[in-house]
């Protein structure tokens, strides 16, 4: 909250000028989600692009209810292929194609014979870690706005839920955890934008989802301090992307490279001692491969 009184309001202000590092330690308001600059030209040149498939013109009713998340490493990889088969294909194709092949690899439907795999990803460590999202029966436990934005969009929408699992467990795999608001958190949501654009080939969408996320949770389960310091963590992992010029056909050991670049890029932020509580101060920090466990 702002004090109202001008009094007030230029004692703090003057107390923040002299005392930047302190600023943030008064309680916060969630900042404003506009582009950078470098987002901003890499969102342009993607819609200038005769490559980049566009928004879907179509909205595909309860998407998210209907594609079974326990079959999410075949339905990436058969989506990925096909695009690569078919690099002039809309994106309504392409989500159309995706959703014939949601209700195939599905536990609902009787005629398919593959088991779902509800141990991969974030339900094995569900029990003792920060997840990004809850799996239950194959489904993703999104907020409204990332419900909204898959059914616009779903064959997208899953390659940002699958770039989410990569994130947690390779962040579990680097830290032996998934804290939050500490260094694995950081870690966690720049490496979540890296994978999204590495999927998708798009900062627009990474940055459009992962506003999603954050914006629809609310004040109680994302307070203003983790709310600044996770779109601070996800701008930094865009960034990396962009430098490294992650796409569709980077290997995975670019695109881990780029996140352990992002780690210690000395542009991520923590919250030091955090309770839980909205309370603390972000702070800037530089990782370093000591930090890992592997």
């Amino acid at each position: 909250m702002i004090f109202k009184r001008k009094g007030y309001t230029a004692l703090l202000l003057s107390i923040s000028l002299a005392f930047p590092m302190s600023a943030t330690a008064l309680a916060e308001e969630r900042v404003d989600l506009t582009p950078t600059k470098m987002e901003q030209e890499a969102i342009e040149k993607e819609q200038q692009s005769q490559g980049f498939h566009t928004q879907s013109t179509k909205v595909y009713e309860n998407a998210h209810e209907q594609v079974d998340f326990g079959y999410s490493e075949i339905l990436l990889d058969k989506v990925m292929q096909f695009e690569k088969d078919n690099p002039n294909a809309s994106q309504s194709q392409i989500n159309d194609y995706f959703m014939e092949l949601a209700s195939i690899y599905n536990r609902n439907n009787p005629d398919n014979t593959i088991e779902p795999n509800d141990d991969n990803g974030l339900v094995t460590l569900s029990s003792s870690t920060e997840n990004i999202y809850e799996f239950i029966g194959g489904k993703a436990g999104l907020n409204s706005q990332e419900q909204d934005l898959f059914n616009s969009d779903p064959s997208r929408g899953l390659k940002a839920i699958t770039a989410g699992k990569e994130a947690q467990d390779y962040t579990f795999y680097k830290f032996g955890r998934n804290g939050r608001g500490d260094k694995t958190d950081a870690f966690r949501h720049s490496a979540w934008n890296i994978w999204i654009v590495g999927f998708t080939g798009s900062v627009g969408w990474a940055k459009t989802w992962t506003d999603a996320h954050e914006t629809g949770a609310s004040s109680v389960e994302n307070p203003p301090i983790e709310f600044n310091m996770d779109i601070n963590n996800n701008i930094a992992g865009r960034q990396q992307a962009m430098l490294d010029n992650i796409t569709p056909d980077s290997s995975v050991n670019t695109t881990r490279s780029a996140i352990d670049k992002a780690y210690k890029s000395g542009k991520l932020e923590y919250i030091p001692n955090y309770k839980f509580d909205g309370k603390g101060t972000r702070t800037k920090f530089t990782g370093t491969s000591s930090d890992y466990i592997i």
